[in-house]
């Protein structure tokens, strides 16, 4: 009988383990799931508010004495304009945040000309070079 008590005493201590064990690995997976879903996120909208922040920045350089590209830092940030729409699905954010800057694009064109994006995508290469960091934006 001792020898099945000390079997059964194995048995036990390892299935503790291996529950233990299992619920700490779940809890890393959804922790690591977590972070990567905001990491995806945060890149898709880095990416976004960069791309058109240069485009912004190169109008206001096409004319630095506008009134109108004083304070184009927040200017155009939805969610800088509104902070509520953090609480808003991202892809409905992200489509709300680019259908205001295809309009504000537009505006922009309508008053200084289209810029060349092929000029754009060499400043942006160069500038990546110079910051020393791959860039994945395709401008």
């Amino acid at each position: 009988m001792d020898e099945a008590d000390d079997d059964e005493t194995v048995l036990s201590g390892f299935r503790k383990v291996q529950e233990k064990s299992s619920i700490d690995g779940y809890a890393e997976g959804l922790s690591d799931g977590r972070d990567s879903v905001y990491q995806q996120g945060f890149d898709a909208g880095y990416e976004d508010g960069f791309k058109f922040s240069f485009l912004l920045g190169q109008y206001k350089a096409l004319n630095m004495s506008a009134r109108e590209f004083e304070k184009t830092s927040r200017g155009e940030c939805q969610v800088c304009l509104n902070p509520d729409l953090v609480k808003e699905n991202v892809n409905d954010l992200r489509k709300l945040q680019q259908a205001k800057n295809e309009k504000r694009e537009n505006e922009l064109q309508q008053q200084f000309g289209k810029i060349d994006y092929e000029e754009r995508e060499s400043k942006m290469k160069e500038h990546s070079k110079n910051t020393k960091t791959e860039s994945k934006l395709d401008f």
